[in-house]
């Protein structure tokens, strides 16, 4: 008799008991993906290098911004590096934006949903482009045009972003997956406000200010001790 009523209480038992497995499995997924089971001290000396990064570079000027707090929250970064550069030259001005953090956290909020969420339509599907920073490297970056129309006008952006772990700024299509191995993950912007939507990509001053960016933030970024 005992024997009956165990199976039958097992049996009741046995979806409760299923999905408390699934829960622990997906919250030890979760952990993996958000490093969560690792030290942080990879990390945080990934973080702190921010604070050297040039502020200035041939004839671009920069000029600290702060993010939002509560865009900074939903990034899940862990630090960031922020400016509004010049080209005291021609004038155009280039946004930078820096994130540092864990790969999980990294990996997500791309601009196709970000900024639509924020009003902006976006003109066509993300490319791919190539960025020649010195004679024999080059880095990828995703490339996108967003456009908001409002009573006082129409906005358009242009955005470029990559991602590097220390093997070199690259434009991953499965983020997740590419970055994973990496204790820590930088994530690039490159935010600008086009003339018009149709201004080429070969015109736009992110790629004059990467080209001599790019090379100064190595020699910050990733050292031979690097991640």
């Amino acid at each position: 008799m005992r024997k009956v009523v165990n199976k039958a209480v097992l049996l009741r038992l046995a979806p409760l008991l299923t999905g408390f497995a699934i829960v622990l499995l997906a919250g030890f997924v979760h952990g993996v993906w958000t490093n969560r089971w690792h030290q942080s001290l990879d990390l945080d000396a990934a973080a702190l290098r921010l604070a050297d990064l040039p502020h200035s570079v041939g004839d671009w000027k920069g000029e600290r911004s702060e993010l939002d707090a509560q865009d900074l929250a939903a990034s899940g970064a862990a630090g960031y590096w922020m400016q509004r550069f010049t080209n005291c030259r021609t004038g155009a001005v280039v946004t930078v934006v820096l994130l540092c953090g864990r790969p999980g956290p990294m990996s997500v909020h791309r601009p196709e949903f970000c900024y639509r969420g924020a009003g902006f339509e976006v003109m066509a599907p993300a490319a791919k482009c190539m960025v020649a920073v010195e004679a024999r490297s080059s880095a990828g970056f995703w490339t996108g045009r967003f456009c908001k129309t409002e009573p006082v006008g129409t906005t358009c952006l242009r955005i470029l972003w990559s991602w590097n772990g220390g093997d070199g700024w690259e434009a991953a299509d499965s983020p997740r997956l590419a970055f994973a191995r990496f204790p820590a993950l930088y994530k690039l912007y490159l935010i600008h406000e086009m003339a018009s939507a149709q201004e080429l990509l070969d015109d736009d001053p992110s790629i004059n200010l990467l080209r001599q960016l790019l090379p100064e933030w190595d020699k910050v970024l990733f050292s031979p001790k690097d991640l």
